[in-house]
């Protein structure tokens, strides 16, 4: 016995029917992510603002650290001291406080003498270098050793 072959009938879906459930897909997929993305964006810029926040207060600590070591250590001591920010930092001076301001939040670093450190913003990789000659420690901040 012959079998009549039959004209397209044995396939699940016809050609056009399948090109639009795949359209159909794609739209959804690109519908879920445009509805996820800000969501998204925003955590992201929230991780970077916390992650300068924590590297402001470790920059104030390991200042107020180092000035008080320096106390103690000969003239001619220096140190030099790198810091890449995620997004930003800027540190300035205000009589013998150094104030370090990173992802929305302040730091303060209390000295033993007086600095002038003008306000520098930062969104790479800088320096911070604390000396000590005639028996005071001077800190002084750069984007490049030189």
């Amino acid at each position: 016995m012959m079998r009549k072959k039959s004209k397209g009938r044995d396939k699940p879906f016809p050609h056009g029917q399948a090109s639009i459930e795949y359209l159909l897909l794609l739209c959804a997929f690109f519908s879920a992510l445009a509805i996820a993305l800000p969501s998204i964006a925003f955590s992201v810029e929230q991780f970077l603002g916390a992650s300068d926040a924590a590297l402001a207060k470790s920059i104030a600590s390991q200042i107020q650290e180092q000035d008080s070591l320096f106390r103690f250590l000969a003239d001619g001591s220096a140190v030099s001291l790198e810091f890449v920010p995620t997004k930003g930092i800027s540190i300035f001076s205000q009589g013998n406080e150094i104030v370090v301001f990173g992802g929305e939040r302040e730091f303060r670093a209390t000295l033993s003498s007086t600095q002038v450190i003008p306000r520098q913003d930062f969104a790479s990789k800088f320096f911070v270098g604390i000396s000590k000659s005639g028996g005071v420690t001077k800190i002084s901040v750069l984007s490049q050793l030189t």
